[in-house]
C-alpha cells in the first residue's frame, strides 16, 4: 500500500457480530488494493470488535470509541482522519462486490468534473430481493435530490478534497436522515454526482432497519430537508410549512399537496430543468408523500391528478397498494 492510499474505507459499526465479518472480507476482498479501512467501533456490546481485531490486514485500521455515541460523530472522526484521495463508504452488515472500488476508481479517474459516484444495488436478506436504481446523471441526481435520497450511501465514493474544501461533514441534528441532509448540502454547495447503473453492493435489509426502529423520526427529519431544499429552489418560507406537520388530516394534507403544484412555476420562471423532466419528478415525489399517509384511507387518491398517476404509474400503483394493504388491516 502507498503511503498515502487511492481510497480511505469508512465502515462505522455498532453490534453488528452477525455480520460485520462478512462486510470486512467483501472489502478485503477488492480487485483494486490501494486502499486503508478504517473501522470506527462506536462502544459495541457485543463481539464485534473482538471480530474486527482478529483481522490481521495491514489495511486496517481499528478504532474503538468509548460509549456509543450513535452513527454522526463516529462518521465525521473517521473522515478527519481519512488520507486516501477518495473516501468510500460502507455499512457494517453490507456487502460490496469485488470489482466495486475498481469500477469507481476507474469512473472517478477519468472524470475529474465528478465529486460523487454511487451504483445501484441487490438487497439481501429479504423475502424477495430486488436491485435499486436510482438516476445516473448529474442534473438528474441533483434534481431527484431535492426531494429525496438519490445515492445509496454505502455505495458512494466521494473526493476527499470536495468534503474538505467546502467543510461539509454529517449533522448530528439529522441523525437517522443524515445522508439525505449531506447529500443535499453537497449538491446546494455545487458539487457534482454520478450513479455507476450497474450492481456493485449488496445491501442488506430485514435487520435493524433503521426505518423500522426510527422511521417517524427520520420521516420527519426528511420533510425538514425537502422543505429547506424547496426553498433553495425558490419558494417562501411559509409555503413549505404545511410539509412540516407532525401529523396530517386529509385536509392539511392537500395543502401539504399544493406545495409540490408551486412548484413548476418556480422552474418556469427559473429554467433549470427541462419543463418534462421536472414535471415527471415532481408528479414521483408528490405520489411518494402522499403514500406516507394511505392510513388516512381512500381518500388519499385524490390528491393525486390524473397526469401524475400517469406520469408515475409505477409509483401510483404502490400507492394503490399501500392504500388497499392500510384498508384491510
Amino acid at each position: 500500500m502507498s503511503k498515502e492510499p487511492m481510497i480511505s474505507v469508512i465502515m462505522p459499526v455498532f453490534n453488528r457480530q452477525d455480520f460485520v465479518g462478512s462486510a470486512i472480507e467483501s472489502i478485503l476482498a477488492q480487485t483494486y488494493t490501494d486502499f486503508e479501512f478504517i473501522i470506527f467501533d462506536d462502544g459495541s456490546t457485543d463481539d464485534s470488535l473482538k471480530i474486527i481485531q482478529s483481522y490481521r490486514d495491514p489495511r486496517i485500521r481499528v478504532v474503538s470509541g468509548k460509549g456509543n455515541r450513535k452513527l454522526v460523530p463516529p462518521l465525521n472522526d473517521a473522515m478527519k482522519m481519512a488520507r486516501g484521495k477518495y473516501l468510500a463508504r460502507m455499512d457494517s452488515d453490507d456487502i460490496s462486490l469485488p470489482r466495486r472500488f475498481e469500477h469507481q476508481i476507474n469512473f472517478l479517474e477519468k472524470h475529474p468534473d465528478i465529486d460523487v459516484c454511487g451504483s445501484f444495488f441487490r438487497t439481501l436478506g429479504g423475502v424477495f430481493n430486488f436491485v435499486q436504481t436510482y438516476p445516473i446523471e448529474h442534473n438528474d441526481i441533483k434534481l431527484a435530490l431535492m426531494f429525496f435520497c438519490a445515492f445509496a450511501n454505502p455505495t458512494t465514493m466521494v473526493r476527499r478534497t470536495a468534503v474538505y474544501q467546502k467543510g461539509i461533514f454529517y449533522d448530528k441534528d439529522f441523525l437517522y436522515a443524515e445522508d439525505y441532509d449531506f447529500w443535499s448540502r453537497m449538491a446546494a454547495s455545487g458539487c457534482t454526482f454520478h450513479n455507476i447503473p450497474e450492481v456493485l453492493l449488496r445491501y442488506r435489509v430485514g435487520h435493524l432497519h433503521i426505518f423500522t426502529e426510527h422511521g417517524g423520526r427520520q420521516q420527519h427529519l426528511t420533510h425538514q430537508i425537502v422543505a429547506r431544499n424547496l426553498v433553495d429552489f425558490g419558494l417562501p418560507e411559509q409555503a413549505v410549512q404545511p410539509l412540516l406537520r407532525d401529523t396530517y388530516t386529509m385536509e392539511t394534507l392537500k395543502e401539504a399537496v399544493r406545495v409540490f403544484e408551486m412548484l413548476p412555476d418556480v422552474n418556469s420562471r427559473r429554467k433549470v430543468y427541462s419543463p418534462k423532466v421536472f414535471a415527471d419528478m415532481t408528479s414521483l415525489a408528490k405520489i411518494r408523500f402522499v403514500a406516507e399517509q394511505s392510513k388516512l384511507g381512500v381518500g388519499v387518491l385524490s390528491c393525486i391528478k390524473k397526469q401524475d398517476a400517469f406520469c408515475q404509474p409505477k409509483a401510483f400503483a404502490k400507492l394503490l397498494a399501500k392504500v388497499l394493504l392500510a384498508y384491510v388491516r
